[in-house]
């Protein structure tokens, strides 16, 4: 008997708390019976795929289901012959490590989905390196022109603008959030929104790698125009936007922001489904006031 190869499976087995006969066992007994066929056991790789595994098991089992893998067995005993399937090279069958390092960089999305995102990407930059002209994007009016011409050429559509323009840049969204609306720009401005507005699929929670959301953006500057374009869309509450809450001016931009569409996840789901949501909401109100108000909102919904 290996015994290495033991050992490494009571390991995997003890940091998962996989007992047989739970799904997780049979994941990781088909993922490690594909992997062998054709390499020798990588166990980082193999904990990758069981992690994947266990993340996509329901797009996972439809995928089973519709392609007919079953051949008499059930399908958590198929999902490793399927996650492999998904993760090898065409030309050597081999596990592919470029697959596995995607996986790793952007957790919580399937290998589809992250290709799917690579490409438009890739794409997207490339667009926007073939514009020479494409100016300051700091100004209504450059942001306009850009933003007409992708409409044109059919790329508005076809593009996520929560992605980088250049890497180590900010997406078009996040420069939308910095332009400063004034009497000049006020038209063109306006003609942004209205372009906006009608394109489908705007991630308005997106984050920049220093975690600061478009949200965010938008409350410190108390853009209202910004803030009208947001109004029904839903948003992500989170703590750091309590500071710059904090700091709103505007008393009207205030209640605006009150009235934002967000919701709660994680823990503060759990706080907006309590019976004592009232009571929570005035205890945490000096601390943290756009929380309370989102809880005093939900209260008022379920009422």
């Amino acid at each position: 008997m290996n015994k290495e190869f033991i050992n490494k499976l009571a390991e995997i087995c003890d940091k998962y708390d996989i007992h047989t006969p739970d799904n997780k066992a049979l994941y990781l007994v088909s993922i490690l019976a594909e992997i062998s066929k054709k390499e020798k056991i990588d166990w980082n790789i193999s904990e990758t795929l069981l992690n994947y595994a266990q993340q996509e098991r329901k797009n996972i089992y439809s995928q089973i289901q519709k392609r007919s893998y079953l051949d008499g067995q059930n399908r958590d005993e198929q999902v490793g012959k399927f996650v492999v399937a998904e993760f090898k090279d065409k030309v050597t069958g081999k596990i592919d490590p470029n697959k596995i390092d995607l996986v790793r960089l952007y957790p919580n999305k399937s290998i589809q989905a992250i290709e799917q995102m690579l490409e438009e990407k890739n794409a997207f930059q490339s667009y926007i390196k073939e514009q020479s002209d494409i100016g300051n994007l700091y100004t209504a009016e450059d942001m306009l022109e850009l933003l007409r011409d992708m409409r044109e050429e059919d790329i508005l559509k076809r593009v996520n603008l929560t992605i980088p323009i250049r890497d180590g840049d900010s997406p078009l969204l996040m420069y939308i959030a910095d332009i400063l609306p004034t009497g000049e720009n006020a038209k063109k401005f306006d003609k942004i929104i209205k372009i906006l507005d009608k394109t489908d699929g705007i991630n308005y929670n997106y984050k920049d790698e220093m975690g600061v959301s478009f949200v965010e953006k938008v409350i410190m500057s108390e853009n209202s125009k910004l803030l009208e374009l947001i109004k029904d869309k839903p948003l992500e509450y989170y703590p750091e936007l309590e500071y710059a809450y904090k700091n709103i001016q505007n008393p009207e931009f205030k209640e605006g922001v009150n009235r934002l569409n967000f919701k709660l996840s994680g823990s503060y789901k759990e706080i907006g489904k309590s019976e004592k949501i009232e009571e929570k909401a005035k205890s945490i109100e000096e601390e943290k006031p756009l929380l309370a108000s989102v809880l005093k909102k939900y209260s008022n919904e379920e009422v």
